[in-house]
């Protein structure tokens, strides 16, 4: 009897919910059906970064620790990474890009249900909540990495439970905020200054929940006080250990400081230039408020600007108004902290990263109260015989992005590269080596080889690195000293230094492949260097001089951007050591030649008879097993 209640009061909401599931579980098949690889390049690509996590810990590595290096702070935020790992083994299933796949439907239902309570909640009604699932999935796709899963999941959850808190506080609303908020944070790094400041701002604004006179209002704050202190108290001993299991080593161990210039090279760049804060803001307001580029950029746009218009001009705001004001009041100070951060303490919080990630469930809340107020707006000012079919605007919306969401997807199909090659299977070079690693490797092993073949390596079977590309990895650790440690042993001329090292980083194999050389640097038709890829590199440092000089590993210093792949005007250039092609001892054995008398060849794929890959395993004692 229960149930055939429930059914009957939320009849509109189970239809609406259960279309959305349909439409967006079909929208997500047609862009994994064919798929037999990530729709990403295997050589650096983010997705594929992320299945080394996902293979990292579904083969018995730490949920908390470094996928990619042995280290102990994650690159990656883990808990998507632990969600994905632990569903492939419920699956059963061996290759972990099929199970990332099938997954990928289940974690679109978490979206579009998690996605339509937020804004059912808010919008009080189950049109208004259909058409902002549309707007935050628009263009969606499949759920692979950690990003799309605090935009789509994670973040309107958390949201959802800051709602009902501040419409109804209490013990059991206070556990929910403090689990995803705990959840939150170690889901995406921009998530954790924006969740705890979200939650300080919530407890302001409830502390002073009225026109406050403090002459006048003493015994109402002192009531809030007491009443709120111990529901918070409740929020941080549930939020504050979850969050602690990524971030207790990098404010505890580093101070929350980062390797040199990494917030430089890296993100948006330099942002102490103030024509990048300027050019950040502004980017952010014309991609809100006059952007037409698409269906949902048009819808939001217009309400946009609507919606600012009705904020300021309303006069009496329901509470479902003022949630939404006050959360948009906390994104635009988190996001634009940095006109403060930086010149204070010379941080900020990624503002592209925040408004995009953090800011998406709150603008889309934004969008549905400006259309809710518009549409009352038309409906007290419309003749009588007009009223009713008031209804054709809203549906008319919902057709529009329904339509724009499987074009986009057919475009995605058509246009993007990274699918067609999705399309293919593994090479049989890399299948057979995944497989070669994963029957006869422990999980903490760790491999020695270039920074881009290893990224495909760790991707695939979730072996830990000696180096790692610096894009992805984590923002504590320090990469210089792994990447002259890396050069010393491939290329120095001291054996018993290379066997320090290699006891040091308990490095247990090398890996070669073709693509090694190629991946570092390119070379022109006279032999040479038409451009560089991923070498091995360090900020310029005269002790790193000396050691290398010591042990004849030859190198140039150039003075040019970090990451090849972010030189932009605010990126800038620094003095950086590169290891040279000169150290190379030929295409199929870079290293130089001292380095044998510490391996052995146990595994080769061959080719059109030529050998494709080779994995050694180091032995630096004479009766090692």
């Amino acid at each position: 009897m229960g149930l055939e209640k429930f059914v009957k009061e939320h009849k509109k909401d189970l239809l609406f919910l259960s279309g959305l599931i349909i439409f967006f579980l079909v929208m997500n098949i047609m862009m994994t059906s064919e798929m037999k690889q990530l729709n990403a390049p295997l050589y650096g690509g983010d997705r594929y970064y992320q299945l080394g996590c996902i293979n990292h810990i579904r083969y018995g590595g730490d949920d908390f620790e470094n996928c990619n290096l042995l280290s102990d702070n994650a690159g990656y935020l883990p808990f998507f990474g632990i969600v994905e790992a632990k569903i492939a083994n419920l699956l059963g299933i061996d290759n972990t890009i099929e199970a990332m796949i099938i997954s990928s439907n289940i974690m679109i239902v978490l979206a579009v249900i998690f996605s339509y309570l937020l804004f059912r909640f808010v919008s009080r009604k189950p049109y208004l909540a259909a058409m902002g699932t549309l707007l935050l999935l628009f263009n969606f796709r499949p759920i692979f990495k950690y990003t799309q899963f605090a935009i789509y999941i994670i973040n309107p959850l958390f949201i959802l439970a800051v709602f009902l808190f501040y419409k109804k506080p209490n013990i059991k609303r206070a556990i929910f905020i403090g689990i995803t908020a705990g959840l939150n944070t170690i889901t995406h790094s921009v998530l954790f200054p924006a969740t705890y400041f979200t939650i300080a701002v919530l407890f302001i604004f409830l502390l002073f929940d009225k026109k406050f006179n403090f002459k006048t209002d003493k015994t109402s704050f002192i009531h809030n006080l007491k009443k709120l202190i111990p529901l918070f108290l409740i929020i941080a001993i549930i939020a504050v250990p979850l969050s602690m299991l990524h971030w207790g080593e990098p404010i505890f161990k580093h101070g929350m400081q980062t390797s040199p210039h990494y917030l430089e090279w890296n993100g948006p760049g330099d942002m102490s230039n103030f024509g990048l804060q300027i050019n950040i803001a502004t980017g952010i307001i014309k991609g809100q408020f006059f952007q037409f580029t698409s269906s949902k950029t048009v819808i939001a746009s217009i309400l946009s600007i609507f919606g600012i218009i009705f904020l300021i001009a309303l006069k009496k705001k329901t509470d479902n108004i003022k949630f939404v004001t006050l959360m948009l009041t906390t994104l635009a100070l988190i996001t634009f902290s940095y006109f403060i951060t930086v010149p204070l303490f010379n941080t900020h919080f990624v503002p592209n990263y925040m408004f995009s990630v953090f800011g998406a469930a709150i603008i889309t809340c934004f969008l549905l109260i400006s259309f809710n107020i518009l549409i009352n707006l038309i409906t007290q000012i419309s003749p009588l015989k007009i009223r009713k079919y008031i209804f054709i605007l809203p549906l008319a919306i919902i057709i529009l992005l329904l339509i724009g969401q499987v074009t986009a997807v057919e475009k995605y199909q058509e246009e993007y590269k990274w699918y067609e090659v999705a399309k293919q299977p593994l090479s049989a070079s890399h299948s057979s080596m995944r497989n070669f690693i994963l029957e006869n490797t422990e999980v903490n092993d760790v491999f020695l080889t270039s920074k881009e073949v290893g990224f495909a390596l760790n991707a695939l079977t979730g072996r830990k690195l000696l180096v790692g590309r610096r894009a992805q990895n984590d923002a504590f650790e320090n990469l210089d000293e792994r990447e002259m440690t890396s050069a010393i042993i491939l290329y120095g001329k001291d054996t018993e230094i290379k066997k320090k090292l290699i006891e040091k980083y308990n490095i247990k194999y090398l890996y070669w492949e073709p693509y090694w050389i190629q991946s570092e640097y390119y070379f022109d038709n006279k032999g040479q260097i038409a451009g560089w890829f991923d070498p091995l590199i360090a900020f310029d440092n005269n002790d790193y001089r000396k050691i290398l000089e010591k042990n004849n590993v030859k190198f140039s210093i150039k003075n040019t951007h970090v990451d090849p792949s972010l030189k932009s005007e605010y990126h800038p250039t620094f003095d950086l050591i590169f290891i040279t092609p000169d150290n190379y001892h030929n295409a199929t054995h870079p290293w130089n030649p001292n380095l044998d008398e510490f391996l052995e060849e146990i595994w080769t794929h061959t080719q059109n008879g030529q050998k494709s890959a080779i994995i050694y395993k180091i032995k630096i004692n004479k009766n090692e097993e």
